[in-house]
């Protein structure tokens, strides 16, 4: 560590200077993705409905490590999004600080990663990092917190190749070592730091080792040995997310169009961004087929393959290495295995590391013009990068702005592919979501008129007007959802509570049947039966229908219904008035009148805990200590539940000098979510409890 940081004091002015305009353009440029939002674009599923990342209880590092998450295995990433949560009361805004963060790091890290390969050319370097960090496609990693994994893996990805440098150059085992736990790191991040193993060859390569050599594959058996490790984890955690990963939509031939197509598309979007989307659905999802450019996508595929061999014959090693650093880091998203995962078959965060290969490149390409016409080194060297810098930095804005908020990011999308039903169906949930209803509205009926068999279309309208209490809208678009998707639990849920707030109970009872049938063992479809059997005075019939169930959830409705049942009973009434009126009596110090009406509420309802602890608190204001403990003592006994009952308990125990049972009631009462005054935790500090 101190020998890095020597290294670092040793630096001139220039690579200093580079690091400033880094941060400053990140500050300019970038920094406005801190103010973003939580998308409906499974931010809600990821960071907001996340289990594992929820810290209540502390950080769950043994659940984040041990289990699957949506089909991936990336404990750091969950545990970082789990850290912003401890760290933070705004963890949204916290989540999209440490994105920020990464995502500069990165650039720097860039920076030091292509300077220290090539020495002489720290300049371009910067180029290359500068631009990488402005780029516009590189956007959709660091707005959207979602994509945590890709800016943390990167992160580690490049701290472990940047060892690596310094191990070839050195030979220093330490190196080495840190490479390797670097290496561990971007895997625990994302399976995706697999094609590390490739890129250290790359580096032996432009380093001029030669892999004849049997040392040079003798220290890779270790990343061989990790990496083959994640694949199978990576694809365990797949199938079990997945399923059968074998099957396809797609056909081979269709899948190697589209992937080598997308392949030309990454690599001239990357050169020059425009037209970018943040979601590219399959053809045939937008009334599309394969045209020209998918048919010629092979030809970029042997083009990449070509450059890069005749970069390595001719030992031109910065091309070789811009060229291998994207091409490596791209090869495995091109979704040539067709992984059941996203409607899309490209996306711009896939090309969130495989940027800087085609950042390096333009630099490579547009300096030595530059040179030409321009005779001052120092502007014929920077002037294009500070060009194409702002040219990013203008275009990043605007993406910016399209990943702010959800209803931002499915208007472009709409706009780009306006016959797309889904987007157009995500854009309604977004603007019903923003309280919009009257656009939401709009939105899913030009869903349906779109695509009038649309999966959902009539749900959500049918929800929106139940939700504008528009009674015929709403159990029309019921009814057509049923139609739909009657096979559906949610689908019927949502019916079931339309036709029962509209009174149509016989409907809901039909399809409460349905929804019994779908699961017969399952608890919550046979309450919600019960529910609507018991607003119909169907007793005889709810009773046999739970008849023999003992479920918590059967038990607890049972009660529920009882207690019901009891509020409306005359007599219930009538002793609920008397706790009333006594509770009134007790704050005006009236302490007989109030202790003579609890006991006449009592006497005709002797399961109301409320009424013992009531008088159980009177009688205690009153001195009469033992026959309070006994009311507070049956109001446990009847519900046990009662936070106030532990701790009036702990109080009279307190009076009593009985200090075992006093802390032991206030632990209770504190554990049942009351907070207690600072005397008993003196108390029970000074007795040793």
């Amino acid at each position: 560590m101190y020998k890095w940081i020597t290294e670092l004091c040793d630096w001139p002015k220039q690579r200093w200077g580079h690091l400033a305009i880094l941060f400053a353009a990140a500050l300019v440029f970038t920094h406005s993705s801190t103010s973003g939002s939580l998308l409906n674009y499974d931010d809600e599923r990821y960071i907001q409905g996340n289990a594992l990342i929820e810290i209540e209880d502390g950080i769950q590092f043994k659940r984040i490590f041990t289990e699957y998450f949506d089909g991936h295995y990336h404990p750091l990433t969950l545990l970082s999004l789990a850290c912003d949560n401890a760290l933070a009361e705004d963890s949204i805004r916290m989540h999209h600080q440490t994105n920020w963060l990464l995502h500069l790091l990165n650039a720097l890290l860039i920076y030091l990663l292509f300077g220290s390969l090539f020495p002489e050319r720290w300049s371009l370097a910067f180029g290359a990092a500068l631009l990488f960090q402005l780029h516009p496609m590189n956007v959709e990693s660091y707005a959207w917190m979602t994509e945590r994994k890709n800016v943390l893996y990167a992160f580690f990805f490049l701290l472990s190749a940047l060892q690596y440098v310094g191990y070839v150059r050195t030979q220093e085992r330490k190196r080495l070592l840190w490479s390797y736990c670097f290496l561990i790191a971007s895997l625990l991040s994302k399976a995706q730091a697999v094609v590390l193993l490739p890129l250290f060859l790359i580096i032996d390569s432009v380093e001029r080792r030669s892999l004849r050599q049997w040392q040079i594959w003798l220290e890779k058996i270790p990343a061989l040995l990790l990496f083959s490790l994640f694949l199978f984890i990576t694809r365990h955690a797949q199938e079990e997310a997945w399923g059968d990963l074998s099957s396809s939509v797609h056909s081979l031939t269709d899948r190697l169009l589209l992937s080598t197509s997308a392949l030309g598309t990454y690599l001239i979007k990357g050169l020059v961004p425009f037209e970018l989307s943040p979601y590219y659905p399959y053809p045939e999802q937008i009334g599309e087929t394969l045209g020209t450019w998918h048919f010629a996508g092979p030809l970029w595929l042997i083009g990449l393959i070509g450059l890069l061999y005749l970069s390595w014959r001719r030992n031109s090693k910065m091309v070789l290495w811009g060229l291998a650093f994207f091409f490596l880091n791209i090869i495995l998203m091109i979704k040539f295995f067709d992984v059941p995962y996203g409607n899309y078959y490209m996306a711009n965060r896939y090309l969130y590391l495989p940027s800087a290969g085609l950042t390096w490149l333009m630099v490579l390409l547009l300096v030595p013009l530059c040179k030409k016409f321009i005779a001052q080194k120092f502007f014929a060297t920077y002037l294009p990068i500070a060009l194409v810098a702002i040219l990013f930095g203008s275009k990043t804005q605007e993406q910016l702005a399209v990943w702010n908020n959800s209803e931002a990011l499915w208007t472009e999308v709409t706009d780009r592919y306006p016959t797309y039903p889904h987007a157009q169906n995500m854009l309604a949930i977004s603007q019903l979501q923003a309280g919009k209803t009257k656009e939401a509205e709009q939105s899913m009926l030009e869903l349906i008129q779109l695509d009038p068999s649309f999966i959902g279309g009539h749900e959500n309208l049918a929800a929106l007007y139940f939700q504008r209490k528009k009674e015929q809208k709403a159990l029309y678009h019921a009814e057509l959802a049923l139609k739909e998707r009657g096979d559906r639990a949610a689908t019927l849920e949502m019916a079931i509570e339309i036709f029962r707030s509209y009174g149509q109970f016989d409907r809901a009872l039909e399809c409460s049947s349905t929804l019994i049938g779908l699961d017969p063992k399952n608890t919550a479809h046979l309450l919600t039966r019960a529910r609507i059997l018991n607003e119909l005075d169907r007793e005889e019939e709810l009773f046999g229908m739970l008849e023999g169930r003992d479920e918590p959830e059967v038990q607890k409705f049972l009660r529920q219904m009882e207690e019901e049942n009891r509020k409306n009973d005359p007599e219930m009434l009538r002793a609920q008035k008397l706790l009333d009126q006594g509770t009134q009596m007790g704050k005006s110090g009236e302490l007989k009148e109030a202790h003579e009406l609890f006991s006449r509420s009592i006497e005709i309802d002797p399961t109301n805990a409320v009424a013992y602890i009531n008088r159980g608190s009177n009688l205690a204001q009153m001195g009469e200590f033992e026959e309070a403990l006994k009311d507070l003592l049956q109001a446990r006994e009847i519900d046990p539940d009662q936070a106030m009952t532990y701790y009036l308990l702990a109080a009279i125990y307190r009076d009593l000098d009985q200090a075992e049972a006093a802390c032991n009631n206030k632990i209770i009462a504190e554990s049942k979510g009351m907070t207690l005054p600072q005397i008993f935790n003196r108390y029970c500090q000074e007795n040793n409890h």
